[in-house]
């Protein structure tokens, strides 16, 4: 039985790293067929597209970063969400300010990343549901090195733009080969 998982990416204006880590994760699943990826932001710039920068850096990889439009993020949009994914730990605040009963399905996305990374290296034959992941949290949180937040590129220069590309990309990967499990699960 293949189970559906819908993931949102969460930032500020839904116009950078929002969309790279909606477009860019949505790409790194798209075999599963059982995982969609959305994004929103917590003070969108409403019907924008991506930045240039982040159209540009998706196509090098590939991935279509055109036609994405910026929408805010609301209680509705996150009405039926399994997973939050957020940029920083502010945005995670902000969608906790909105629907506070996703305290446990929301995480930075690096914090994410991190987690499931861990659980599966110490468990391979495990699937770690997200109450899993954030029964871990804690333990994670206290031997965590690296920073959970995202750097924001906006109106920065492209090194910044890449610096924030490297950070997201090195969760695809994890989050990709856990989601792909869950839902086949």
């Amino acid at each position: 039985m293949t189970a559906t998982l819908r993931i949102l990416v969460v930032c500020t204006g839904n116009v950078c790293r929002s969309p790279y880590g909606e477009r860019g994760l949505r790409s790194a699943v798209a075999a599963s067929g059982s995982v969609t990826v959305e994004s929103a932001g917590t003070r969108a710039l409403i019907g924008e597209p991506a930045t240039p920068m982040i159209e540009s850096m998706l196509a090098e990889r590939g991935i279509d970063g055109t036609g994405h439009e910026a929408r805010r993020l609301t209680a509705a949009v996150l009405a039926d969400v399994d997973l939050v994914l957020t940029a920083t730990r502010a945005h995670r605040a902000a969608v906790l300010d909105l629907r506070p009963v996703l305290l446990k399905r929301t995480f930075t996305i690096r914090e994410f990343a991190r987690i499931v990374a861990a659980l599966q290296e110490e468990s391979p034959a495990t699937v770690p549901s997200i109450r899993d992941v954030a029964d871990a949290r804690a333990l994670h949180r206290a031997t965590a090195a690296e920073d959970d937040d995202v750097t924001d590129p906006y109106r920065l220069d492209d090194a910044v733009y890449r610096t924030m590309a490297s950070e997201l990309d090195a969760t695809f990967a994890p989050i990709a080969a856990w989601a792909e499990r869950l839902t086949s699960a």
